[in-house]
Formats: C-alpha cells, sequence, structure tokens
C-alpha cells in the first residue's frame, strides 16, 4: 500500500486553542470600550435606569417610574446614536484608509 501524503514543509501546522482565542477577543472588547467609551456608559445608564424604575414600580411610586423610564429611553436612544455614529467613523475611516 502506497499512501499519498503532501510533503512536509518547515511549517508547523497552525495551533487552534480556544483559550487563546477568548483571551483576544476579550481584549478587543476592552479596546473597543477604551476607543469608544460612550457606548459602554450608555448601556450601564440605561441599566441603573430600568432597575430604578423597576424599584419604584415595586414601591408603587408611579411618578419615580415615570422619569426613570424617560431616562432610560433617553439613555438608549443616545447609546445607539453613539454606536451608529461610531460605526460610520470607522466605515469612513475605512474608505479613505482603502483608497
Amino acid at each position: 500500500h502506497h499512501r499519498h501524503r503532501q510533503p512536509m514543509s518547515g511549517v508547523p501546522p497552525p495551533l487552534y486553542k480556544p483559550e487563546l482565542l477568548e483571551e483576544k477577543k476579550k481584549l478587543t472588547i476592552l479596546q473597543h470600550c477604551y476607543r469608544e467609551p460612550w457606548i459602554p456608559i450608555g448601556c450601564f445608564t440605561t441599566v441603573t435606569a430600568l432597575l430604578v424604575g423597576l424599584g419604584g414600580f415595586l414601591q408603587g411610586d408611579r411618578k419615580l417610574m415615570q422619569r426613570m423610564m424617560r431616562a432610560r429611553v433617553a439613555a438608549q436612544g443616545l447609546t445607539v446614536a453613539s454606536m451608529i455614529l461610531g460605526l460610520s467613523l470607522a466605515a469612513q475611516k475605512n474608505k479613505s484608509d482603502v483608497a
């Protein structure tokens, strides 16, 4: 029996280690947060307003609940707007890098 083998080159096959890939993902997420701090700040603000509003709802404080729901909507809107702005700026930067 004669086996067909690919010739061995001096380059070893790339090592696949999920742990290393996960670590890289976390690093890039942290880098994104550092480059665009408004997104994590907006998310945190949205969640905080939501939790305080929920607390107001559970306590029966309708005024607090209404204020927090408005704050949550505003924070959520600003977060989405900053994400869109960040994506459009990144797209413009990529276009100018390619051209």
